[in-house]
């Protein structure tokens, strides 16, 4: 309980301020590619800090400014991702590595999928995964089924629920108070925040950087969401791999840029090789940075999850004449 009350700490000092949320961020890249790499000279050993499951793109909100560009999602993009596939990227994942530290579902909306209550079951059983983390809006109440799995590992799981309050037309569709109080009566942990701030982001555009250029803006943003992401083959065969972070992942699923395998990304189609992670995570020319501008976007702090209504004419920030280079 004491090390859940420490991470909230933390993790409230990022959002109430970008100074802090870039020290720590930072901070935390830099010590876990330090940690990384000494573990594996020195030991062999593969200990992960941080991974991302995105378990859908489809969402319960239509937020303007989405990260993940979900509201910008053609039909063909926004999946489901099969409980079947996700025990194969997770076996793949753990199969030469020591430990993975947080484990963190997400979509979309990860509630929408009717499989989670599997998906976090699978996880918790891993002993390689220290802990799970499930990531709601807060627009949908925990099932039975999910309250039931993450109960029974207390000190393993916790739920985290994005604060959206400040936003008073979202508010009547909010479900957060009721998520708590189930939480709290079934022993579950829980982090919400007391404040939320997003950034405009751009949209998407190739900025045509030097290799060198490009590995500097990839080294400033710092980013540790690493997470794992689907896409469809032309074939029509269901694809997954690592990746750098989430932008990367709704890039390769849109055709956006040139990602090319073992160096853009991890396919999980296999089990990882130690080298694998290895060259990935040192790795500082990322495709997906050239179509990037997370960097000028977060100095234009605004409030959460702004809805696109109906009528609204809203410039689509995901499409690009040319997707590629």
């Amino acid at each position: 309980m004491i090390f859940n009350r420490i991470e909230k700490w933390i993790a409230d000092l990022m959002r109430r301020s970008y100074i802090m949320h870039r020290i720590i961020f930072t901070s935390s890249f830099w010590w876990n590619r330090t940690r990384m790499k000494f573990w594996y000279l020195l030991f062999n050993k593969i200990h992960l800090f941080y991974t991302e499951v995105v378990v859908t793109t489809n969402c319960s909100l239509k937020c303007k400014e989405c990260y993940e560009y979900v509201p910008y999602l053609d039909k063909v993009h926004q999946r489901f991702m099969s409980f079947e596939n996700y025990k194969i990227y997770i076996d793949n994942l753990l199969s030469n590595i020591d430990s993975l530290k947080y484990l963190r579902f997400l979509g979309g909306e990860a509630l929408l999928s009717k499989d989670l209550d599997k998906f976090l079951q699978y996880a918790l059983e891993q002993k390689k995964i220290k802990k799970v983390s499930l990531v709601t809006n807060g627009t949908i109440e925990l099932s039975d089924e999910i309250i039931n799995v993450l109960s029974k590992y207390p000190k393993k799981a916790m739920v985290d629920i994005s604060n959206y309050s400040s936003n008073e037309k979202l508010r009547p569709r909010l479900k957060e108070k009721a998520i708590i109080k189930k939480c709290n009566e079934n022993n579950i942990n829980v982090i919400y925040l007391d404040t939320l701030e997003w950034i405009d982001i751009s949209k998407v555009k190739y900025h045509n950087r030097s290799i060198k250029n490009n590995e500097k803006y990839y080294l400033s943003c710092a980013s540790v969401c690493v997470g794992i992401h689907e896409w469809n083959k032309e074939a029509g065969e269901i694809c997954a791999g690592v990746f750098p972070c989430i932008k990367a992942g709704i890039f390769k699923l849109c055709d956006i840029g040139n990602q090319k395998e073992s160096i853009d990304y991890i396919s999980l189609s296999k089990p990882v090789s130690k080298k694998d992670f290895i060259k990935f995570y040192f790795n500082n020319n990322f495709d997906a940075c050239q179509y990037c501008s997370y960097l000028e976007d977060r100095k234009k702090r605004i409030s959460p999850a702004e809805q696109i209504e109906d009528g609204m004419n809203v410039e689509n920030k995901l499409y690009m004449e040319k997707n590629n280079k």
